[in-house]
Formats: structure tokens, sequence, C-alpha cells
């Protein structure tokens, strides 16, 4: 015996299965985000405690200002380093979500299609 499928019924759930998969898509995203922002601010919890360290120790005025250029430095580069890394984050998540709106865009237009062709098909 024949199943005879409804093409309204495939869109929605492909529909369905789209959004579960975005969903995990922006957990998976969101969770990668955090553990970067956590790892950052752990280093900078750790710069902070060797800066105050540091500036305890200097000796005169010149060292206090060779150990100013240096913690500005590495900042900056601290900065550098965490901004790349949520770059990379979002470039991942975009990657994964204009894949994920390809296939279900392809899927759509498939039933889409074969919706159309159907009912032509069984008139002859």
């Amino acid at each position: 015996m024949a199943t005879i499928s409804n093409p309204l019924s495939e869109i929605g759930r492909g529909s369905l299965e789209a959004a579960a998969k975005a969903t995990r898509l922006s957990m998976d995203s969101a969770e990668r985000a955090i553990n970067v922002q956590l790892q950052y601010a752990k280093g900078a919890l750790t710069q902070s405690t060797l800066t105050a360290r540091a500036m305890g120790q200097a000796k005169d005025v010149q060292e206090l200002m060779a150990l100013r250029g240096r913690i500005a430095e590495n900042a900056l580069e601290n900065m550098m380093g965490y901004s790349r890394s949520l770059y990379e984050v979002a470039s991942v998540a975009q990657s994964a979500f204009s894949r994920l709106a390809a296939e279900h865009l392809a899927s759509f237009t498939d039933a889409g299609v074969t919706a159309a062709t159907r009912p032509a098909r069984s008139r002859k």
C-alpha cells in the first residue's frame, strides 16, 4: 500500500527541524562566547595581580614608567586576542547559520516543486 505524504506537512517538519538546529547552533555559539569571556576574565585577574605586585616592587619613578609601558602593551595584546577569539566564534556561527539557511531553503524548494508537480502527475 502506497503512502501519500502531504507536502505541507513535509515543509512544516522541515521548518521544525531547522528551528531545532538553529536553537542548537545558538546555544553552542553562546557557550563558546561565554568560555572566551571567562578565559579572558581569568587572564585579566591574573594579569592585574602580577601588575600590582610589580608596581609594589618598583624602586623608582623610572622603573614605574617602564612598567607602565609594558602594562599598556600587554593589555593591548590581550584585548586583540580577546577580540580575535570572539570574532572567530561569530564567524563560525555565521557560517553554520548560512549553511542551515541554504539547506532549509533547498528542502523548502524541493517540497514546493514536489507539491506543484504531484497534482499534474495524478491527472494523467
